[in-house]
C-alpha cells in the first residue's frame, strides 16, 4: 500500500493566507482550517490526529557562547530546545476510510481553541534563538495484516498577541517615580515616567529633577538612552548569554559647564523633560519565553566632574506593545509612524526650549535651565527624517513660537537690501535675545551674513528653517537635508548656532529670574 495516500495537506480557513494566531487573557483565540487528504485505494483503521505545539530555541556557537550568525558549514550552532506548549485533537478515527469517488480530496474541518487563561509569547526568530509554533497532522492506519503506516505533514503558525491584550496593557497603571535625597556621596535626584508601557513607534516620557550634587563636586553630564536586552538561557549546560544589539533604539545626553547644584553657593536645581523614541526600525516587542527573554531598558546616568564613571545609574525595565492593528495598513501607517516621530521630535525641542516656565507636582523649587539645549543623537535627530517630515516640523515649530512683536520688528528689517552680502546681521536687542522664537524670515536673515549661494537661502526658505530648528541643527542636518556641500561653510555655520544656543540659554535663565 505504499503510496496511498497521494496528498495530505493542512490549509487555513483562509486559503490564500497563512496560519495566524493571537493569544492572552481577555482573548478567544482559535485555530481554524482543514485537513486534505487523497486517497488512491482505502485504508484499514484509519486515525487522522492534528498536534498543535510551541518550541522555544536557543542557539549557541562552540565555547558556550551565544550565536552571533546564522549556521553555515563553516558556523556549527548547538541547539538548546524546550517545548513549552502542546494540544491536540482527533480529527477521525474509524475502522476504514475509502477515496472520494469524484478523485477530489476528502476533507477533515477543525477548530482548536489556544489557552485563555494565559498568553503565548509571540513568534520570533534571531541568530541567538527562536519561538516558533506549528500545526501537524498525522494519519496512522494499518498496512497488511500486522503492520502500520505513518503519513505526516506540518505548517509553521504565526502566533501574535492578541488584541485585548495590548489594549489591556496601554492603559494598566504603569508609571514610575523615584525620589533619592542627597548624600555625602550621591546626587539627590527625581526621575519619572508617566508610563512605562509603551507602543512601538512612540515614545517614552521621561521627567529628570537634579536637586543637589555632593560637596566639592559639579554637574557635567547626564544622559539617556533605550536599548535592547535580549537573554538566552541553555538549560543543558546551566548558562545564559546576553544578545548584543548594535545601538540603541534612540538616547539624548547633555553636557554641562560644570556647575555645582543646590546648596550653598549653588545653583538652582535642573529639570529636563524629554522622550525617547521607540524606533520600529530596531524595536522589539518585549515578551519572556522559555529560554529566551526580551526586553527594553531605560538607563539614566548623571556624571560629575570627579569622575569617568555615572555617580547615578537607574535602570528601568520598559514594556514595548506592539502596533495596535488599527493603527497598521502598509505604507500608509510607515507614513504616520513618521509624523508621530516627528510630533514627538517637536515636542521634546520646544519643552527643552521652554523649561524656564515649566513646573511639577512634586517641587516648586526647579528652576530654568542652565546650560545649551541638549543635543540630540543619531537617533533622534532630524536628520534622519524624511524632507516633508523636516519642513512639517518647521511648520509646527514656527506656529508655536511666531510673535507678534518679532513680526512687527519684521516689517521692518530690509531684506531687500542689494549689499546684503555683505551686511551683518542686525536685529532689535529684544528679538536677538531669543534665537528660539526667531521667525524663518529671521533666520534668512541671520544666514547672509555668511555670503550663501542663492541654494543655499533657497534651501532655507523652502524648509521654512525658524530659530527652535535652527539652534538645534548638525553637520548631518546642514549637508544631508539642506544640500550644503560645502565643509568650510557648515563650518561656519555651526560655529554661530552654538553661540545662538548659549544666547539662548542665558536668555531663557533670565527670563525666569524676571518672571
Amino acid at each position: 500500500m505504499t503510496g496511498v495516500i497521494s496528498q495530505l495537506l493542512i490549509v487555513s480557513k483562509d486559503p490564500s493566507a497563512n496560519f495566524f494566531a493571537e493569544s492572552g487573557p481577555h482573548s478567544s483565540a482559535v485555530l481554524e482550517g482543514t485537513v486534505l487528504m487523497k486517497l488512491s485505494s482505502k485504508i484499514k483503521n484509519p486515525r487522522v490526529s492534528l498536534e498543535f505545539r510551541g518550541v522555544s530555541e536557543s542557539r549557541w556557537e562552540f565555547g558556550g557562547r551565544l550565536a552571533q550568525k546564522p549556521e553555515s558549514p563553516s558556523y556549527k550552532v548547538t541547539r538548546n530546545t524546550k517545548v513549552f506548549h502542546k494540544s491536540s485533537d482527533l480529527l477521525h478515527d474509524s475502522k476504514e476510510l475509502i477515496p472520494n469517488p469524484m478523485g477530489d480530496a476528502i476533507t477533515f474541518p477543525f477548530r482548536l481553541s489556544l489557552p485563555h487563561n494565559r498568553a503565548l509569547p509571540p513568534s520570533y526568530e534571531s541568530n541567538s534563538g527562536s519561538v516558533s509554533y506549528s500545526l501537524k497532522c498525522t494519519v496512522l492506519y494499518q498496512d497488511g495484516l500486522l503492520s502500520k503506516s505513518t503519513k505526516e505533514v506540518d505548517v509553521p503558525v504565526i502566533m501574535q498577541i492578541a488584541e485585548p491584550v495590548k489594549e489591556m496593557l496601554l492603559t494598566a497603571q504603569s508609571d514610575y517615580a523615584a525620589e533619592v535625597h542627597a548624600t555625602s556621596e550621591t546626587v539627590a535626584y527625581t526621575l519619572h515616567l508617566q508610563s512605562t508601557n509603551v507602543l512601538v513607534g512612540a515614545s517614552v516620557e521621561v521627567d529628570l529633577g537634579i536637586f543637589q550634587t555632593p560637596a566639592n563636586t559639579k554637574l557635567r553630564l547626564f544622559r539617556a538612552s533605550l536599548r535592547l536586552a535580549g537573554t538566552f538561557t541553555n538549560d543543558q549546560e546551566n548558562t545564559t548569554g546576553n544578545a548584543k544589539y548594535p545601538r540603541p533604539l534612540s538616547e539624548v545626553s547633555q553636557a554641562f559647564p560644570l556647575i555645582k547644584i543646590g546648596g550653598i553657593g549653588g545653583s538652582e536645581p535642573v529639570r529636563r523633560q524629554f522622550q525617547l523614541y521607540v524606533d520600529p526600525e530596531l524595536a522589539i516587542a518585549s515578551f519572556e519565553a522559555p529560554l529566551i527573554n526580551i526586553k527594553t531598558m531605560l538607563r539614566v546616568e548623571i556624571i560629575l566632574d570627579n569622575s569617568e564613571s555615572a555617580n547615578v545609574t537607574v535602570e528601568i525595565p520598559i514594556l514595548v506593545v506592539p502596533p495596535l492593528k488599527s493603527r497598521r495598513n502598509g505604507e500608509m501607517d510607515r507614513h504616520q509612524s513618521t509624523i508621530r516621530r516627528v510630533d514627538s521630535i517637536a515636542d521634546s525641542i520646544y519643552s527643552m526650549a521652554s523649561m524656564a516656565t515649566t513646573s511639577t507636582k512634586r517641587s516648586n523649587s526647579i528652576g530654568a535651565p542652565l546650560s545649551p539645549p541638549v543635543n540630540w543623537s543619531e537617533h533622534a535627530m532630524m536628520h534622519e527624517l524624511p524632507l516633508l517630515s523636516l519642513e512639517k516640523l518647521g511648520r509646527a515649530k514656527s506656529a508655536r513660537r511666531k510673535m507678534s512683536v518679532l513680526q512687527s520688528e519684521m516689517e521692518q528689517m530690509e531684506l531687500n537690501n542689494p549689499n546684503r552680502a555683505s551686511q551683518r546681521f542686525s536685529i532689535s536687542a529684544a528679538a536677538a535675545e531669543e534665537p528660539v522664537h526667531w521667525t524663518p524670515e529671521m533666520v534668512l536673515q541671520w544666514i547672509q551674513q555668511f555670503d550663501p549661494s542663492a541654494e543655499v537661502v533657497q534651501a532655507f526658505h523652502e524648509h521654512q528653517i525658524d530659530g527652535g530648528i535652527l539652534i538645534n541643527m548638525t553637520d548631518d542636518d546642514l549637508k544631508n537635508a539642506l544640500g550644503i556641500a560645502s565643509l568650510g561653510f557648515r563650518r561656519k555655520v555651526l560655529l554661530a548656532i552654538g553661540k545662538l544656543q548659549t544666547q539662548s540659554a542665558r536668555c531663557c535663565s533670565y527670563a525666569d529670574q524676571i518672571c
